[in-house]
């Protein structure tokens, strides 16, 4: 099939040593990249005042992976889990810590827009979606992010920067009936600019053998998923509109944690609209203004287990669900930088977002209500026409208001000085400070001491949630709080660069599950400490040959965090061959713990992951290419969250793509 592709592929071996040096990027170049995310100015690894973890397009399209959960297992700290919430949610952890199913620790910024889930706090279904053709480059940041960030910058913060530009359609399918098409589109006049990316997923899904949540036997479920994606951005001078729709459907599968064939269903939409300006008041003073508007809606369909007890007498049909919940976020910001001196820059601003849950019930068969309220017989309706409400609803506001000092005490030694204070009208304010010293020993060894502090104010679903009959809301959470120490080595020789890290965190007032009474609620906990061990290593073996690895290691973990591996590695191997390019890459978790019903503990085994991607460079406008995920059909399972199921989420098999890439005027 390679072949075949490669044979309708028009262009020539003349411009192939041309085509080469412009895609080969040696590993000095790698140390090299400009990163933004960490202090908003740029930095390269050796400087940058972080535990960071870069990737570029050219290094995510030599592999075989399709979307950023599956990148976050190359970077250390962080590891990626199937949710079973719905047929497509991947949460994720940096450095051990989540709490609950949706990964609210990690802030996620695409282009510098905040795309977490004003209700839920979480970027699940919004990670899962980001297409990986779209980006240019990814800086995955471990530790506190808060003195530039605020809330959810808690322990880490993914800055994705998309492709812009840029004119190619791609086109791939593969197993499972897989079909997937994209197109940037960039077109330019003298000061106007608009690029635009749209793409459109769809499978059939694979089949499963899983344990039936509503009896003792097991059946079969599959998990077809399907997305729609588009982002566009207009630019005049210094002016940026952007608009981002977004919508991932996925039927079957576990809904909420149970499977009810031909009923579960999941929804996810978001939609987000921005306007940007750039203000130059002089060579040295910049401003820059953000105003944004971000929108999601999530909806399900599920069944809930229900002894027989609690419905009306002669009641047979099952009890269903489908949520309906919907939030709004209205954003402003203003940042400003002054370079001061040729050592010394500051920057300053403030950043402000009114949050709005405006739907948040059940529609339901039987009143949920009454389940809830331990009322039985439970009323039953036979239709969806009424609903229970999940959530007090309402709003909240906060402001942020910032400041950062970056000074270069000699060509050698950076200093970074940051603080943000955050005043929450529901759960008071907090105050994040950072110091970060660099200092290069000599042009091979640079030492790094960072400490930082980062909180995470409590969500709408931690504070609101009503009608449950597992858990309701506390109202009087406090913000979490997360103190880390990060001592940092690197070293750069001609073909090997290599990052080794030692980490603390002790976390304050931890938001958990916990009672209150014979209340199930979210409280905050006491303390806990998480340490641990993260090394990088890159080494150009040949001109042909690059390899990596990535190995953490965890000595302590906090209770909390029993589904999570304590050893992660992954590994990569790269070969470039005139137009050949060949990728593959290994991704390791040791045995996790999740909890059975009775709390009873089951330990899920290690794994080895492998992907693998051989790619053909036709000429500079076509390639072609191969890919294969789970290339030994590994099977694995996830953690679970809470402590409902018997066994782990099974994760995919094999699956595997061919595809072409094209570039056009």
């Amino acid at each position: 099939m390679v072949l075949l592709l490669i044979c309708v592929c028009p262009g020539s071996r003349a411009d192939e040593y041309d085509l080469t040096e412009l895609m080969r990027m040696n590993l000095e170049q790698l140390m090299d990249i400009t990163i933004t995310g960490s202090t908003l100015s740029d930095e390269s690894i050796r400087t940058v005042p972080s535990a960071v973890t870069v990737f570029t397009h050219e290094q995510i399209s030599r592999m075989g992976l399709d979307a950023l959960p599956e990148l976050l297992n190359l970077v250390p700290g962080y590891q990626t889990q199937r949710n079973s919430e719905s047929p497509f949610l991947y949460s994720y952890s940096a450095r051990g810590r989540r709490n609950g199913s949706q990964s609210k620790e990690v802030l996620l910024l695409i282009d510098g827009r905040v795309m977490n889930d004003p209700r839920s706090g979480g970027t699940d279904a919004q990670l899962r979606w980001l297409p990986l053709s779209q980006v240019e480059r990814v800086e995955v940041i471990r530790g506190p992010g808060s003195a530039l960030y605020g809330s959810s910058a808690y322990t880490g913060v993914i800055n994705v920067i998309t492709r812009q530009g840029v004119n190619e359609a791609g086109l791939a399918a593969g197993s499972h009936d897989m079909g997937k098409g994209h197109v940037l589109w960039s077109q330019s006049q003298e000061s106007w600019q608009l690029d635009m990316f749209a793409e459109a997923f769809t499978d059939n899904g694979q089949t499963y053998n899983v344990k039936d949540t509503f009896s003792s036997g097991r059946i079969n479920t599959t998990d077809p998923r399907q997305s729609l994606h588009f982002d566009m951005a207009l630019r005049h001078d210094d002016t940026v509109l952007r608009a981002l729709v977004h919508q991932s459907e996925g039927d079957d599968f576990y809904s909420l944690g149970n499977v009810f064939n031909d009923f579960n269903t999941a929804m996810s939409q978001v939609n987000q609209i921005s306007l940007e300006q750039e203000i130059n008041w002089n060579t040295d003073f910049y401003s820059h203004f953000f105003m944004g508007y971000l929108e999601t809606l999530v909806e399900a369909a599920a069944r809930v287990p229900v002894p027989p007890s609690r419905l009306p007498a002669g009641s047979t049909d099952p009890v269903l669900i489908m949520p309906d919940l919907q939030a709004k976020s209205f954003q402003f910001k203003w940042h400003n930088d002054w370079h001061q001196s040729a050592a010394a820059d500051i920057q300053f601003g403030l950043e402000w977002h009114h949050d709005t849950e405006t739907v948040a019930r059940l529609l339901n068969n039987y009143d949920m209500g009454e389940l809830a309220a331990g009322v039985s017989p439970i009323t039953y309706y036979g239709d969806f026409s009424r609903g229970t409400p999940v959530s007090t609803l309402g709003t909240r506001y906060f402001l942020g208001v910032y400041g950062q000092y970056l000074y270069n005490l000699d060509e050698a030694t950076h200093l970074t000085l940051g603080l943000r204070h955050d005043d929450y009208d529901d759960s008071g304010s907090y105050t994040s400070p950072r110091l970060g010293v660099v200092h290069a020993l000599d042009d091979t060894h640079t030492v790094k001491l960072l400490y930082g502090e980062a909180f995470r104010a409590p969500t709408m679903i931690e504070t609101r949630l009503i009608n449950n009959t597992v858990l309701v809301g506390n109202s009087g959470l406090e913000h979490e709080i997360v103190k880390t120490w990060d001592l940092i080595w690197l070293g750069d020789w001609q073909a090997t660069h290599s990052s080794l890290g030692w980490f603390r965190n002790r976390y304050e007032d931890p938001i958990i599950r916990g009672q209150i009474g014979t209340t199930r609620t979210f409280v905050n906990g006491d303390d806990e400490e998480a340490q641990g061990w993260e090394l990088e290593i890159q080494h150009q073996l040949t001109e042909q040959w690059l390899l990596g690895g990535a190995f953490t290691h965890f000595t302590k973990l906090p209770d909390s965090a029993l589904r999570e591996a304590d050893s992660l590695a992954a590994l990569t191997m790269n070969f470039e061959q005139a137009s050949w390019n060949w990728n593959l890459a290994a991704v390791y978790h040791n045995s996790r713990e999740m909890l059975t019903p009775g709390d009873i503990p089951l330990t899920l085994d290690e794994y080895w992951l492998l992907n693998s991607k051989l790619r053909y460079q036709a000429n500079k406008k076509w390639q072609t290419f191969i890919q294969v995920k789970n290339l030994l059909d590994e099977e694995y399972f996830s953690a679970v969250e809470g402590s409902s199921l018997t066994e782990g989420i099974a994760n995919r098999g094999r699956e595997w793509s061919v595809g072409m890439n094209i570039g056009f005027e």
